[in-house]
């Protein structure tokens, strides 16, 4: 019972930040997981059809769409972190949309 005194303690000492980070973590990782799962629900029903552009759109999707959910909640929390340090914080922007760019690649190429 001490240790979550302390913690609430902690926690009121101006250290909210590290809540709204476990938040959008956790935010992040059930996004991850929904759309993971969303996704080889329609590989499975995107191999049952005749067609294979559908097929090479879902398969080419997955991978791109699941690191693009990473890359932006973690960038997210990347700001929250950051706020502190303005010179940090300015490179966080133009990291996500870099990272962006390169998972629409990679999705173009795949």
């Amino acid at each position: 019972m001490t240790i979550l005194n302390d913690f609430m303690a902690w926690l009121g000492d101006g250290n909210l930040w590290v809540m709204h980070i476990f938040f959008i973590v956790f935010i992040t990782l059930l996004f991850a997981l929904i759309t993971r799962v969303i996704l080889e629900r329609l590989l499975i029903k995107a191999a049952s059809t005749h067609n294979l552009w559908d097929d090479a759109l879902v398969g080419s999707a997955r991978r791109p769409i699941h690191w693009a959910a990473w890359l932006v909640g973690l960038s997210f929390a990347a700001q929250i972190a950051l706020a502190d340090e303005p010179a940090l914080l300015e490179m966080v922007e133009p990291v996500r949309r870099t990272g962006i760019m390169l998972l629409l690649a990679w999705f173009l190429v795949r």
